[in-house]
């Protein structure tokens, strides 16, 4: 497993991208863990939002799950 962390509030070199690119194209499988703010700007409902999962079950039925959202 290859781990990753960038924080560039500049954006990322051209080596980083070039670099990236490669181990995307290499994967089998790729998870990104990413900030909440990713699903807003995509149309995704958020998580507590008017239309989230939060509205949706109880949380007694999510707390400690993870295959509910794998």
């Amino acid at each position: 497993m290859i781990v990753l962390k960038f924080y560039s509030p500049n954006g990322l070199s051209e080596g980083i991208k070039m670099e990236l690119s490669r181990l995307i194209k290499n994967a089998k499988k790729i998870v990104f863990f990413t900030g909440a703010g990713i699903s807003a700007e995509s149309g995704i409902p958020t998580f507590r939002g008017k239309d989230g999962l939060w509205n949706k079950y109880s949380p007694s039925e999510l707390a400690g799950c993870v295959n509910n959202f794998v």
